[in-house]
């Protein structure tokens, strides 16, 4: 429990932090959650077996009345994210990340929207992008007309996803009882195994998104989510296409954006292929990767289109700074 004397508004939410040797972002992490303007029921560090100098940097706010909870050994990141979910003893509760920073009202915004909305069981936010050294970027996402989105199903979700948009996983904050009845299956999605669950515990009640920026996420060099295998995302674009199976329209969309979205993945390892391994070989080994065996024809050609269209837009943009540069 946080110290007593704080006389700042009490809300009732687990707030953990999933850590794993990153000791300087874990303060800037923990001081995020102590400065909210609600407090939190407790703040508790859920360490996978780092090095001692990562609990040493977490000592003094151990002293505030934050908790360290450890590991004696390094277990998958999914491991210590399903500890939050059995650990959790607030009406709600977060598992945010040590390399993150919470902005002083997330606590209270997201805890208000689930006040207000029995039927809602988990709600992400918007947040500003930082790098490694904490200086803050843009949006993750550019700000739209509607400050809350909906997702009422499965498919909803999936469409979402299916788009390139997605529900940022740590900034999501959990109705306790409600997100445990939905499994984290890692062994069969391994690193995008967040938007299965997201998907999944769209079945439990409803998922909501604030377009409101309350947290701050931090993008730097060797993030292993950013390497994720091309059969896995084959298998995530065939469970994507599941949950919209009994609805023909939402199905129609879905082919269509994912099949855009493998013909920019198979480019894109095109160009990383060429630039390591140049040689005619790569050219047909890339080309052969595109098999959009689950995607009607038309939405393959459809898909094509579309990645031109986007290619020339990105083409005159660069052609015209370009320009501007010129003497």
């Amino acid at each position: 429990m946080i110290a007593s004397k704080d006389e700042r508004e009490i809300v009732d939410v687990s707030l953990f932090i999933i850590s794993y040797n990153r000791a300087e972002y874990l303060v800037e992490a923990v001081k995020s959650a102590l400065d909210q303007t609600y407090r939190p029921r407790d703040i508790t560090i859920l360490d996978n077996g780092s090095t001692p100098d990562v609990k040493a940097a977490a000592e003094p706010f151990l002293e505030r009345g934050v908790t360290w909870i450890g590991s004696d050994r390094t277990n998958p990141p999914s491991w210590n994210i399903r500890r939050a979910f059995t650990l959790a003893q607030g009406r709600y509760f977060v598992a945010m990340h040590d390399d993150d920073r919470l902005l002083p009202d997330f606590l209270k915004e997201q805890a208000d929207l689930l006040d207000r909305s029995p039927e809602l069981v988990a709600v992400g936010c918007n947040a500003f992008k930082i790098d490694a050294k904490g200086n803050r970027g843009g949006p993750l996402f550019p700000t739209s007309k509607e400050q809350i989105s909906w997702f009422r199903t499965s498919a909803d979700v999936a469409l979402l996803y299916s788009r390139s948009g997605f529900i940022p996983f740590p900034t999501v904050m959990y109705r306790n009882g409600s997100a445990q009845k939905k499994e984290f299956r890692h062994e069969e999605f391994g690193k995008v195994l967040d938007v299965i669950y997201l998907c999944d515990l769209a079945q439990v009640g409803y998922l909501a998104y604030q377009d409101k920026m309350l947290y701050e996420i931090r993008l730097h060099a060797n993030q292993d989510s950013l390497e994720i295998p091309e059969k896995t995302m084959r298998t995530l674009d065939r469970s994507l296409l599941s949950y919209a199976s009994y609805n023909p329209l939402i199905l129609r969309k879905m082919r269509k954006n994912l099949a855009t979205k493998q013909i920019l993945r198979a480019y894109a390892a095109l160009g990383k292929k060429f630039t390591n391994e140049p040689g005619p070989s790569t050219l047909f080994g890339q080309i052969e990767q595109i098999r959009p065996e689950i995607f009607t024809l038309g939405g393959f050609f459809s898909g094509t289109v579309r990645f031109t269209k986007r290619i020339l837009r990105y083409s005159k943009r660069n052609l015209k700074t370009r320009l501007n540069r010129i003497p």
